[in-house]
């Protein structure tokens, strides 16, 4: 299911500027499918397309990384 998502999360990536290993993509992709598992049953959000939830959960959060401090668990 991931291999789909995964030219979105890159193309966002590029946009916003930030390099990411394959490896944290991949946990990020894993995330949405989490989320996409567990909102079926619980309603965590209103979104329920696994693309739409790439760019309206990861990369919207992922574009504030630029200001952030890097620290021990950063990506």
């Amino acid at each position: 299911m991931n291999a789909d998502l995964a030219p979105a999360l890159e193309a966002g990536l590029d946009q916003l500027g930030l390099a990411m290993p394959c490896k944290a993509q991949g946990k990020l992709l894993a995330y949405i499918d989490l989320l996409a598992k567990w909102n079926a049953t619980y309603n965590l959000t209103a979104i329920r397309d696994r693309a739409q939830m790439v760019s309206l959960h990861l990369l919207d959060s992922l574009c504030v990384a630029r200001y952030l401090k890097p620290g021990p668990c950063w990506m």
